[in-house]
């Protein structure tokens, strides 16, 4: 399934890619572009089997991401 996500990103980057492996150059764009749709594609696929398979109804505050709560650092001072 991550496959099936993440090739409309990373197919029509692949002949960029390949040049710049032959040529031993950098895209940095494309490579970028790639890293991006399979996190992406990644994520999607974390969500939908938590809320189909698992039956969560929140499925990233159920595997410990809570982007709704606020931000609580712990500082710990040593004296």
């Amino acid at each position: 399934m991550t496959l099936v996500l993440w090739s409309p990103v990373a197919i029509p980057l692949l002949p960029t890619i390949v040049q710049s492996w032959t040529t031993k150059t950098s895209s940095r764009i494309a490579e970028f572009a790639c890293i991006v749709g399979l996190y992406t594609a990644i994520v999607i696929l974390v969500m939908l089997w938590g809320k189909r398979i698992r039956g969560y109804e929140n499925a990233f505050q159920q595997y410990g991401l809570d982007l709704k709560s606020p931000k609580k650092v712990n500082v710990i001072y040593k004296n």
